[in-house]
């Protein structure tokens, strides 16, 4: 063996490595996830166990209360990754990541009819900032697939996918994993699962 073919076997076996540890990264990234998943339905079973209605106590407060907050600024810079569509019975799933000028937070939802998006405290999700209208915006579900609505004239509405940017009106636009919705200064990535 000469000088050249030793290069390119290593090569060959750097690329295998890089590409062994990237699809590893993933698998274990898809497991959190799932895990994730499985404990909060786990937590609605229960809570319809002890309260008696599940949500009862949960609306009081106004807002869900997220499953995982982490206070890090630089959260913002790091690159959403998108999901792939998983079959979880007839529930559809959607973990959405808020980032926040001061902390992250993730929840997840069992979209059953919608989620709304606003300042009043009957939201699921409550924004108390800026131009934020009662109710702002809402994820809706139709069949199997979701879909983002505007409800406000107010507040910038944004819709990022890839490289594309969209500001929505009061049209409803079919939601893709790995989309990016901000309002205002709030970013929410969205990763949902079927």
């Amino acid at each position: 063996m000469n000088k050249n073919h030793i290069i390119l076997i290593c090569a060959v076996s750097l690329l295998f490595l890089l590409l062994w540890l990237l699809l590893y990264r993933r698998k274990q990234r898809k497991l959190e996830i799932k895990r994730n998943i499985d404990d909060k339905l786990r937590e609605e079973a229960l809570d319809k166990v002890l309260i008696g209605g599940g949500n009862k106590l949960r609306a009081e407060k106004g807002s869900p209360v997220p499953y995982d907050v982490k206070y890090d600024s630089d959260q913002r810079k790091k690159k959403s990754r998108g999901g792939k569509q998983k079959n979880f019975g007839g529930s559809v799933m959607i973990q959405l990541t808020e980032l926040s000028e001061l902390s992250t937070r993730k929840y997840i939802f069992n979209v059953v009819s919608k989620i709304s998006f606003g300042s009043y405290t009957q939201n699921d999700i409550v924004i108390n900032a800026g131009q934020i209208a009662g109710r702002q915006c809402e994820i809706l579900r139709v069949g199997k697939k979701l879909y983002l609505k505007n409800l406000a004239s107010s507040g910038n509405l944004t819709l990022k996918r890839g490289r594309r940017q969209f500001n929505l009106t009061q049209d409803a636009v079919l939601l893709q994993s790995g989309d990016v919705l901000q309002i205002e200064n709030y970013i929410y990535e969205i990763v949902f699962y079927k």
